[in-house]
């Protein structure tokens, strides 16, 4: 299947009522994973931003991230099992890095586990560098973390072509995002900063 079969594509910021589809995805994407109340506490955090993806209604995707001017930090991002390779986490990472450097953000960085070679890759693709090591960061099975680290003033954004974003998508309170390629309509969220 080809991306263009998963069009339209709906990439916005997410409200509260999705945490437990949320936590549903991390399941079968990260270890370990996240508990649908850990999804809750983000939504409560001024400092957070849960962006995601829908297709046809359906939550396939998403990434939270902490932002404090003038940096931020990717804590979680997963793709459902069932569309992972057809470019739905590159085009929410590029959705992700636009919307945070329109924001004023200078740099992003995130923990990356050390055997994870695909979200490696998706996170070099995009201009990031390893700048660092966690020994042991992982409590499951302490595996090490590679740190991350983007500098977004050097980030060239990326094209999103509107016509894949359906701009009618109704989100989980079923109120719509007038604006989801420029990040508009953020409800309880200071316009001038985005929280990771």
């Amino acid at each position: 299947m080809q991306l263009g079969g998963l069009e339209p594509l709906w990439i916005g910021q997410l409200s509260s009522g999705c945490e437990q589809r949320l936590s549903e995805i991390d399941l079968r994407g990260n270890r370990p994973p996240w508990s649908a109340a850990s999804f809750a506490g983000e939504f409560s955090n001024k400092h957070a931003l849960v962006l995601g993806c829908r297709f046809r209604g359906e939550l396939i995707g998403f990434a939270v991230i902490h932002h404090i001017q003038p940096e931020a930090h990717l804590l979680n991002f997963a793709i459902a099992q069932e569309v992972r390779g057809l470019g739905v986490g590159k085009r929410l990472l590029d959705f992700t890095l636009n919307l945070l450097k329109n924001e004023g953000c200078e740099s992003l960085t995130l923990e990356v586990r050390r055997s994870n070679n695909a979200a490696q890759s998706l996170y070099e693709g995009s201009g990031f560098e390893v700048v660092g090591q966690r020994p042991h960061y992982y409590p499951d099975d302490g595996e090490d973390a590679f740190v991350m680290k983007l500098a977004l003033g050097v980030y060239s954004d990326v094209s999103i072509n509107s016509d894949s974003i359906d701009s009618d998508s109704i989100d989980s309170n079923g109120s719509i995002d007038s604006n989801p390629i420029t990040g508009a309509n953020h409800p309880g969220r200071d316009q001038s900063t985005v929280d990771s």
